[in-house]
C-alpha cells in the first residue's frame, strides 16, 4: 500500500513556528524512498558496495572518513536532516543541542553537494563563538580529508585579520565564521558570496541572545536570494522566530524527541 505524504506545510510567514511541530516527527518523509532506509550509516555509505541510482547515498570519498570515525547508527537529527538536505530544496529549522551530532547532520551533505571544480565559496556557516568555529572547521576537515582540493577555513575574531585574509586565497568551499569577524571581512570587501548556495546558522538562539541580530541580518542581505538556509537552535525563541519569518522560505521544522541524548557516533 502506498505511503500517503504528510499534510503540506503552511508557510512560516503566515503561521507561528509552534504550529509547525507536526511538519516532521518520528520518521522522515521522503517521496523517493521509504522512511526506514537510513537506519545505519552502512545503509548509505559506498565504501564496500556499489551505489544504486536514485537511492540515498554518500560517495566513497566521504564514506571512507565515516568508516574511519566508526560511526554506527545516525543520531535522530542526522537521520532526519541528512536525507532532506540531499534530496530537497527546502529551508530547514532544526531543534538540536550541542552533542547531538548536528555538525555531521549539516556538514556531510553540504560537503557532498559542493564537491565540484568551482573555486568560489559555496557555503557559509555562522556560529556564536571562536571555540565552536574552530571545532566545526576541525570536524568538517576530517570528513572531507579524502576530497582533493577541498578547503574549509575558520574566520573568527581575536586573531590577526590579515592572516585570515591570506587564507581566503586558498579558495575555500566552506567558511565557518563568527558574526563579528565575518562582517568585518564583508566591510573590507574580501569575500565573494555570488555563488553561495547554503547558509547555516548554528546555535542561532545563542547568537541572538548575544546580540548578533544585526550582524546576522547583514550577512543574509549579502548572500544570494536563492540560497538554502539551515537553522539549528536549541530553542525556538521569539528572536529566532523573527529571523526565520523574515528570511526563510516555507521552512521544514525538524525536531528530535531527545535533544540531549548522546549517541554512539558523537565523538567530538
Amino acid at each position: 500500500m502506498p505511503v500517503e505524504p504528510p499534510t503540506p506545510i503552511t508557510p512560516l510567514v503566515a503561521c507561528p513556528v509552534p504550529k509547525l511541530t507536526a511538519a516532521i516527527k518520528g520518521e522522515l518523509w521522503d517521496e523517493n524512498k521509504t522512511p526506514s532506509e537510513f537506519r545505519n550509516w552502512s545503509d548509505i555509505c559506498d565504501v564496500d558496495r556499489i551505489a544504486v541510482p536514485g537511492k540515498l547515498s554518500i560517495p566513497v570519498k566521504l564514506s571512507k572518513s565515516i568508516k574511519e570515525l566508526e560511526f554506527n547508527k545516525p543520531t535522530p537529527i542526522q537521520d532526519k536532516v541528512i536525507p532532506q538536505i540531499l534530496s530537497s530544496e527546502t529551508d530547514i529549522i532544526a531543534t538540536a543541542q550541542t552533542g547531538t551530532g548536528k555538525t555531521a547532520a549539516f556538514g556531510l551533505p553540504i560537503i557532498q553537494l559542493t564537491d565540484n571544480k568551482n573555486k568560489n565559496i559555496e557555503c557559509v556557516i555562522l556560529c556564536p563563538t571562536r571555540e565552536l568555529c574552530i571545532q566545526i572547521t576541525k570536524d568538517l576537515t576530517i570528513y572531507s580529508k579524502y576530497m582533493k582540493h577541498y578547503t574549509i577555513i575558520p574566520l573568527y575574531g581575536g586573531t590577526k585579520v590579515e592572516t585570515q585574509i591570506r587564507s581566503l586565497k586558498r579558495n575555500p568551499k566552506i567558511i565557518v565564521c563568527t558574526p563579528g569577524r565575518l562582517n568585518d571581512l564583508i566591510k573590507r570587501r574580501r569575500l565573494d558570496f555570488s555563488l553561495v548556495k547554503y547558509f547555516v546558522l548554528d546555535e542561532a538562539d545563542e547568537m541572538l541572545s548575544m546580540g548578533f541580530k544585526s550582524e546576522i541580518e547583514k550577512v543574509l542581505d549579502e548572500i544570494p536570494f536563492d540560497r538554502k538556509i539551515y537553522l539549528f537552535s536549541a530553542t525556538l525563541s521569539e528572536k529566532v522566530k523573527k529571523v526565520t519569518q523574515k528570511y526563510m522560505k516555507n521552512p521544514l521544522l525538524i525536531s528530535t524527541s531527545s535533544p540531549n541524548q548522546a549517541a554512539d557516533n558523537v565523538k567530538h
